[in-house]
Parts: structure tokens; sequence; C-alpha cells
């Protein structure tokens, strides 16, 4: 039988630390998006005008 009342918060801790691990990997992903896109934007608009679509 688990005693869970007397395990202390290790548990929180490790959830806490998980937490923000993933938030900032995740916010540096963001970072990375927020670069590509105006690059992306400007391709998009390069093969429009190509294409005679504007």
């Amino acid at each position: 039988m688990l005693k869970i009342r007397k395990g202390g918060m290790s548990l929180h801790g490790v959830m806490l630390a998980l937490r923000l691990f993933a938030v900032r990997r995740v916010l540096r992903m963001c970072d990375d998006v927020v670069l590509a896109a105006p690059f992306g934007l400007i391709l998009i608009r390069l093969t429009s005008f190509v294409n005679r679509e504007l």
C-alpha cells in the first residue's frame, strides 16, 4: 500500500520543475517560429506576384 500522505512534497517539486522546463522549451520554439515567419510571408508574396495573382 502506498503511503501518499507521508511522501512529502518531492512529487510537487518534480512536477513544478518539469512544467518550467516545458514552458521554457515551448518559448524557445516560439522564438524560432517568430524569426522564420516573415521569410515565409515574403516567399508567399513573391510566388503570388510571379503567378500574377496580385
